[in-house]
């Protein structure tokens, strides 16, 4: 399995590599190298334990490993361009729903649960996959290449959920994406009321609002270093653009 998510990186990335080297020189890729490498080991911990006939139930450092992984699902969410609307919803749910799943594990001792939690990460590999079988059938030809990434995103979590075998986790799953596009939402929208100030702050750090807010708080340098590839979508907001195109239509027939 872990020699799965390295090819599987390794081909999906190698054309993506260029593009992200602005970001890499205006602030460290430390948060994804932690998050490669802490997913990986907790795959190949959780499975070297059932090759020597070890029940796996979570201790304190797998707990802390999934805590781990999910800041960093977080945080390199927080600014992610690619795909629309759904996409970073769809990543940081998942996280939530994985961290809620190993502490759960923990507090409850389930070796059923952790091994749940490890199915979870196979998100990636589902998600590289449905890309990978977009290109090859042609999907991406029909509709925008962005939309195809944030589709692959949300159906390779739903299929690594469902196969995590967690009861109900499915269904919570997609209510939570849901669930977090309203709130990016309302965070973007309440973002200036003093009363809940804090709550606010502490919701942008995380990344639960929306890129513009996030943008404009925050100015990271990922949002500025004019990173674009094909599955980023056009950064101009589609209503405002369609409203000037139709000022332009009407300018030209007077």
């Amino acid at each position: 399995m872990g020699l799965a998510y390295l090819a599987i990186f390794f081909y999906h990335t190698r054309k993506s590599i260029p593009s992200y080297q602005i970001t890499f020189r205006k602030r460290s890729n430390v948060p994804l190298f932690v998050h490669i490498v802490v997913g990986l080991y907790e795959i190949l911990h959780f499975h070297s334990q059932a090759i020597y006939g070890r029940k796996p139930v979570p201790d304190a450092t797998d707990t802390a490993l999934c805590v781990l992984h999910t800041l960093t699902t977080l945080h390199l969410s927080k600014t992610l361009l690619r795909g629309d609307i759904t996409t970073r919803p769809s990543y940081q749910a998942g996280g939530i729903l994985r961290l809620s799943t190993g502490l759960a594990a923990y507090i409850t001792r389930s070796d059923a649960l952790h091994r749940g939690t490890i199915r979870m990460l196979n998100a990636f590999l589902y998600t590289r996959m449905l890309i990978f079988l977009s290109k090859r059938t042609g999907l991406d030809t029909i509709q925008s290449k962005a939309s195809v990434y944030s589709q692959s995103v949300f159906l390779g979590a739903v299929i690594a959920i469902y196969e995590s075998g967690v009861s109900g986790a499915v269904p919570l799953y997609i209510l939570s994406v849901g669930f977090v596009i309203l709130l990016n939402h309302h965070i973007s929208l309440q973002i200036n009321s003093q009363i809940v100030q804090f709550y606010h702050t502490l919701m942008l750090w995380l990344g639960l609002a929306e890129l513009r807010s996030i943008r404009t708080h925050f100015h990271p340098p990922e949002l500025d270093a004019g990173i674009s590839d094909q599955y980023v979508v056009d950064a101009e907001d589609p209503v405002e653009k369609l409203t000037a195109e139709m000022k332009r239509s009407t300018h030209a027939r007077s």
